[in-house]
């Protein structure tokens, strides 16, 4: 929609609108964890105001601090110091808010320049005058200047005021300080931290805040690892892999913590790994080149999550997962919570957040593509014989049907007969085999006496 209001306000040859429009596309680029994107477009938008000599100053400086917040993020920092100096000397006169937010963006750079008190001070002066539902956002930075400087009981009083002055607001206001509060415990009390900081991450999902869902993953990934817990720091920051994928050595700077306190937590940003699923007739998960011990449940949640990439609503989740609607909602939150403990899953809608290879998805694409003895070889079992989900006895059932039509459809004895073997008691397919075997065929005395026997069975 932003793309469209750009090119309308183009084909109008209206330069104020192409600014606004274009910088608010930046801005929603930066919430989505698309930072370059995000300095092109603030880019163009500098370009077209300079080039238009458009009279509103304020607009021009609140597109140039998106346009370094941007830079400082993607780690393209040359001719920032130059232009920030200019653009300081028209802070005086400006509106609080691109006074504030400006500031901010101005301690930002000394942080990352190697100058954390200069930061912490203009973090402070950013934050004057401003309202109490606002000092958790405040807070956030505040704290983390002072973690640079090696402050962190400092860090945690400020953070706990923050925190007692907010938390009864909206979660719109809450989020920021409950992050604040997580950022400072997370090295004095991981134990405390945690739970605050997966709080947090939830928050910035939905809506997505990239910068600050990356920020609160970080820190959680760094109480963990206190913890001794290196699955569940991994885990924490496969949540955020997408969003960090164009950051910059000074953007992991200034969404993390002190650079040697938090080396280990950008190390667990390996490339994606497949979490492999074998779950036709047996079941067997593999993550991190381990294999994992796996609750049935567990196993039905990431059958059903990988048979939809897209994510699922909670509702919907919970109807393909439970027959009993009464404990559905409770037991889903409860039993993802600790499936987190071995996988990556986001939420809001629930989705894996690693690349799967399932042997039941593999089945299934080689049907559809025509490739029925390849299908069949695959095929060890049914999917997840013992449960009754909902939603894997559907697919169970899908799979199994389509498999079989595919099969009697190709009508080759070999086939017939190692369908009729694998399925065990399928008359039909007996029958459709032993009709297609030569009475030399080795094969043919097995697969005439088990339609004898199936037949009786059935009579």
């Amino acid at each position: 929609m932003l793309r469209e209001a750009v090119d309308g306000a183009e084909l109008d040859g209206a330069p104020h609108e192409i600014v606004r429009n274009a910088q608010a596309l930046a801005a929603t680029y930066t919430q989505t964890g698309q930072y370059v994107h995000a300095l092109h477009w603030t880019g163009y938008a500098l370009r077209q105001y300079d080039n238009n000599r458009l009279g509103d100053w304020q607009r021009r400086l609140a597109v140039l601090n998106e346009w370094i917040y941007t830079s400082l993020l993607s780690g393209r920092l040359d001719g920032l110091g130059a232009l920030l100096a200019e653009a300081e000397t028209q802070l005086a006169t400006g509106a609080p808010q691109v006074f504030s937010l400006f500031t901010t963006t101005l301690a930002d750079h000394a942080l990352v320049s190697g100058d954390p008190l200069r930061a912490l001070r203009a973090y402070e002066r950013a934050r004057q005058g401003q309202p109490r539902t606002h000092q958790g956002w405040y807070s956030v930075q505040v704290v983390r200047a002072l973690l640079e400087l090696g402050r962190p009981d400092q860090a945690l009083r400020e953070a706990e005021e923050a925190y007692a002055l907010t938390q009864h607001e909206a979660r719109t206001y809450a989020r920021w300080s409950t992050l604040a509060l997580g950022m400072a415990q997370a090295d004095l009390a991981p134990y405390r931290a945690a739970p605050l900081l997966e709080d947090a991450l939830q928050a910035f999902e939905q809506p997505l805040k990239a910068d600050s869902l990356v920020r609160a993953a970080a820190y959680l990934a760094h109480a963990q690892l206190r913890l001794q817990a290196p699955e569940q720091a991994r885990a924490t920051m496969a949540r955020a892999e997408p969003l960090t994928r164009e950051l910059g050595d000074s953007g992991r700077l200034l969404l993390g913590g002190p650079s040697p306190m938090f080396a280990p937590v950008w190390q667990l940003l390996a490339p994606p790994r497949t979490l492999h699923l074998k779950l036709l007739g047996a079941a067997e998960v593999r993550w991190a080149d381990q294999v994992l011990k796996v609750q049935p449940r567990h196993l039905e949640m990431l059958a059903l999550l990988s048979l939809s990439p897209e994510g699922l609503s909670g509702e919907r989740f919970a109807t393909l997962l439970y027959r009993d609607e009464s404990v559905a909602r409770s037991s889903l939150k409860a039993g993802l919570s600790r499936l987190r403990d071995l996988v990556p899953v986001a939420s809001q809608p629930y989705r894996l957040l690693a690349p799967v290879g399932a042997d039941y998805l593999e089945v299934m694409a080689l049907l559809q593509a025509g490739r029925v003895p390849e299908a069949l070889r695959r095929y060890t079992g049914p999917l997840l014989p013992a449960s009754d989900a909902p939603g894997i006895v559907e697919y169970r059932e899908l799979l199994h049907e389509s498999l079989r039509q595919a099969v009697l459809g190709w009508r080759d004895p070999t086939l017939l007969d190692e369908l009729a073997v694998k399925l065990h008691d399928d008359l039909e397919v007996w029958e459709a085999a032993l009709a297609r075997l030569d009475e030399a065929h080795p094969r043919w005395a097995l697969a005439a006496s088990r339609v004898r026997q199936l037949r009786a069975a059935y009579a």
